[in-house]
């Protein structure tokens, strides 16, 4: 081994793929051998190094130097396509750092923070959970009801299963349109895991089709006969995630408007619909005697998630 007594950038313009080094263990404390650049660029890039390329879930506090782990360690998530770096590989108390994710791809951890301005991190109220669009659909019109009478499918979604795996997440629902320009009966309603009959889903998107009853799910709101004529409509829902994880309980509560009314506000729903299945979140209209088609019309839905 040839030895160098020159400053620190000059050592490194001077390094060969053959330049030995001393390699040691992983606590620092043992020399394992001699080893040479390339050596050591090899090791770097393999498992042995203790990186996980192929894992399929996040590390914790567990992948540790048990595991052949160590500082700088990477750890890629290949379900969610996003990728961790070993602050330290204490045994049992292994720290990770989230990395990013592939863009277009992956996501982001649910424990996600952001700092509210400048507050102290760790202080009450100084971060936030992160929100945003889940779904969003917007047409002219998405649908409008059939000429019948039953609870035709406007517009719906599947939420997929464990969303609702802790307290406070949850969703702000927005459904609008507009009444068809006659005087008869229509209603709005929206449902959560109804009896469905004929309907389509499409990545995840609920369209066609009619809902035949609340089966083991919910009507979460009815709007009642409605006669507006030519006039728009809005109903704003929360439904949120209440309780321990897993006990399936939720919270939800209503305020529609129509044309110029305001509906008010219905009363606390307290629910229980399991967790770790989907939940159908169905939008349905109907023109409930008359039977006449597009007398309740869709053209704008969203579900604004909340961590």
């Amino acid at each position: 081994m040839t030895e160098y007594n020159i400053d620190q950038e000059a050592a490194i313009a001077a390094v060969t793929t053959n330049t030995e080094f001393d390699a040691f263990d992983l606590d620092n404390t043992k020399r394992v051998k001699k080893a040479t650049a390339l050596q050591i660029a090899a090791f770097s890039r393999t498992a042995a190094a203790g990186h996980n390329l192929t894992a399929t879930s996040d590390p914790g506090a567990g992948n540790d130097n048990t595991q052949g782990c160590g500082p700088l360690s990477i750890w890629l998530n290949t379900t969610n396509s996003r990728w961790w770096i070993c602050a330290s590989a204490a045994t049992g108390a292994a720290v990770w750092y989230f990395g990013g994710t592939l863009i277009g791809t992956g996501a982001e951890p649910s424990g996600l923070l952001t700092q509210f301005g400048n507050a102290a991190l760790g202080s009450n109220f100084g971060a936030f959970a992160e929100e945003g669009n889940l779904y969003r659909n917007v047409g002219n019109p998405i649908a409008g009801n059939g000429a019948d009478t039953t609870d035709d499918i406007l517009d719906g979604f599947v939420l997929p299963a464990s969303a609702f795996d802790q307290a406070k997440r949850g969703l702000q629902l927005t459904f609008q349109g507009k009444f068809g320009a006659t005087g008869n009966n229509k209603k709005v309603r929206v449902w959560l895991n109804p009896t469905m009959s004929g309907q389509t889903v499409t990545a995840g998107v609920i369209s066609g089709g009619t809902v035949t009853g609340a089966g083991a799910g919910v009507m979460l709101y009815d709007s009642t006969v409605q006669t507006g004529n030519n006039v728009g409509w809005s109903i704003l829902a929360q439904l949120f995630k209440y309780g321990a994880g897993g006990s399936n309980t939720q919270y939800a509560q209503v305020q529609p408007i129509y044309g110029a009314t305001h509906g008010g506000v219905t009363l606390p729903s307290f629910l229980t619909l399991t967790e770790s299945a989907g939940i159908n979140v169905v939008l349905t209209g109907s023109s409930s005697t008359t039977g006449a088609a597009n007398d309740v019309i869709a053209s704008f839905s969203e579900a604004n998630a909340m961590n």
